[in-house]
């Protein structure tokens, strides 16, 4: 990815994507391009819509502003890891209990 022009993104043969690599790793065509570009890669969900609220796992309400959109009953949320960062507690978006820590030098990961 770091030295190509353009790219494509095969799954058993078939193209799923082909694109310029930070078009392709920013705009995934589907969700099996978003979990093989990068690393870790992209984290996914599935999630209930209602209204302008998504329920991760049935339980935890993430409201979005933009009530003006039309989704699907069901989605699929994707995150990228360096997407996700600590918030002060009085701000509790979502919580997550911490399984593993991985130092790996210059990046830490965190699965949790």
């Amino acid at each position: 990815m770091t030295m190509a022009d353009r790219m494509m993104v095969l799954h058993e043969g078939i193209s799923q994507q082909i694109g310029v690599p930070l078009d392709v790793y920013n705009h995934p065509n589907n969700t099996f391009v978003a979990s093989f570009i990068g690393s870790p890669p992209m984290n996914l969900v599935e999630a209930k819509v209602s209204e302008n609220t998504l329920f991760l796992n049935y339980e935890r309400a993430i409201r979005f502003s933009n009530s003006s959109l039309l989704l699907p009953k069901q989605v699929i949320v994707g995150v990228r890891p360096e997407h996700i960062h600590l918030v002060p507690s009085q701000d509790e978006y979502f919580i997550a209990t911490v399984a593993n820590v991985e130092v790996l030098g210059a990046e830490t990961l965190v699965t949790f």
